[in-house]
């Protein structure tokens, strides 16, 4: 892996390991899911669309390039950020953490349904032991009544249609301007969650307080600008499979904050657990490691050009 592309890399699996716990802190400050979600989504739109006014941001994206970004928008944004918050209100981040640490194993079946290729032994190996670390990692997680059944369920349909949504991404968004990308995602999806949230929750109800305000500013100006810049960007020079590997990540960062933030301990089967997800990592993102085995017979790879971008 290449210096730059680690970088954006650990950087990005530093913002979404704290994602989890930084909605559970807004829910527990008093927004309503579905309009914090809506409201985060729009707002990283309204501050990206000066930037789209200017030379920077490249050509406009036209109907050509709406038709290709309106399925993120609709289902890595809406459908998934929505049920995940919504899921959340039912479940503790330790377990909506594990729960997205499956995305590496949802997103290599996506891949094996779409183009019928199937991990190489090297890479489902270590799927197979970067899960097994995140078990012994979470061990004490459970579902302990109906209600966190159905936010578990929810939060792991987002995170499969999120693995659904990198295979997407990988074969179609190649060179478009990703800040034009993140913005009309963002747009979309904020849109369709506040329509969700209307019927829902009826009119919005802003909390008052830091913990609050501190939590949307985060997830707006971080979470739905910064790391969706680098997750488009990344994919398109990892691919679907590799790049899901980084869900691995996000919950070690999330045990790291808890002993940072919350003055949490680690004991030894924690230790053991991230021992053996950093062994996943070095076998899934190892520069002799390919994620995907040859394409079947008389088929070729589609091609899917560099991504556009800052």
């Amino acid at each position: 892996m290449r210096a730059r592309t680690a970088v954006a890399f650990v950087a990005l699996g530093l913002v979404w390991g704290t994602t989890p716990l930084t909605i559970k802190a807004g829910l527990l400050a008093d927004w309503q899911p579905l309009w914090f979600c809506a409201l985060r989504l729009l707002g990283a739109a309204v501050v990206l669309a000066p930037l789209l006014l200017t030379s920077y941001a490249g050509r406009p994206l036209g109907p050509a390039g709406w038709r290709v970004i309106w399925p993120v928008g609709v289902f890595g944004m809406a459908v998934n950020f929505g049920v995940t918050v919504w899921g959340q209100q039912f479940i503790g981040a330790a377990l909506a953490s594990l729960i997205a640490g499956t995305q590496p194993v949802t997103t290599a079946l996506v891949v094996h349904l779409a183009q019928r290729r199937v991990p190489t032994r090297r890479f489902a190996a270590g799927l197979t032991l970067g899960m097994v670390g995140m078990v012994v990692v979470f061990r004490g997680a459970g579902v302990p009544g109906p209600s966190a059944a159905a936010g578990a369920a929810a939060v792991l349909a987002g995170v499969t249609i999120y693995g659904a949504v990198f295979v997407y991404i990988k074969a179609r968004l190649g060179g478009l301007n990703l800040l034009r990308v993140v913005a009309g995602q963002n747009l979309i999806g904020g849109a369709l969650v506040a329509l969700a949230a209307v019927a829902f929750e009826g009119s919005v109800r802003l909390p008052g307080g830091t913990q609050a305000w501190s939590a949307y500013t985060y997830l707006t100006l971080v979470s739905s600008i910064v790391a969706l810049l680098l997750a488009n960007w990344l994919i398109g020079r990892m691919g679907a499979a590799r790049f899901s590997v980084l869900s691995f990540v996000t919950p070690l960062v999330g045990v790291a904050a808890g002993v940072v933030l919350l003055d949490e301990t680690l004991d030894g089967p924690t230790l053991v657990g991230a021992a053996l997800v950093g062994t996943a990592l070095l076998a899934t993102l190892g520069p002799e490691a390919e994620a995907l085995g040859p394409l079947p017979a008389g088929e070729t790879a589609r091609p899917d050009g560099p991504q556009g971008g800052p």
